[in-house]
């Protein structure tokens, strides 16, 4: 196997892991985004909750129901905090899927840069072998001439 095939091959398993880099990026910023509107909706309910709870305060309320309310608002709030630190997680993901995605791009772009390399090795080779040709072709010419 010639070298310049070997580069063509490992640039091109290069591409590959790229595009799995890229899809992986995606799928991670998809699930970032999921989780953040998550957030905002528990945090909008949790504040409609509390609105609800103090025009029912305004008309007055039993005990119970205060009870309830309060234990409500206090799940709520776990939740939100469950969902900052899941949202957290998610965002360690996403940074994650970035460094990756660099990583393959640097890869690829050295393959890349290494094939330019060995096609300008293999274009000087070639200049190096015709020119060889046309010397010893004007060489004989000049031998036949005397």
């Amino acid at each position: 196997m010639s070298k310049a095939s070997q580069l063509a091959l490992l640039k091109g398993l290069a591409d590959k892991e790229l595009d799995k880099a890229i899809k992986a990026l995606g799928f991670a910023r998809k699930n970032y985004i999921a989780g953040e509107q998550k957030l905002l909706e528990l945090i909008e309910y949790k504040h409609d909750y509390g609105i609800q709870l103090h025009q029912k305060l305004k008309q007055g309320i039993t005990t119970t129901t205060w009870d309830n309310y309060e234990r409500f608002i206090a799940s709520m709030e776990k939740a939100i905090l469950q969902q900052r630190r899941h949202l957290a997680e998610l965002d360690a993901h996403v940074q994650a899927a970035i460094k990756n995605w660099q990583d393959k791009t640097q890869k690829l772009n050295a393959y890349d840069v290494l094939v330019k390399r060995n096609l300008q090795i293999l274009e000087k080779q070639e200049l190096k072998k015709e020119q060889k040709i046309m010397d010893e072709y004007g060489a004989r010419t000049n031998r036949r001439e005397f």
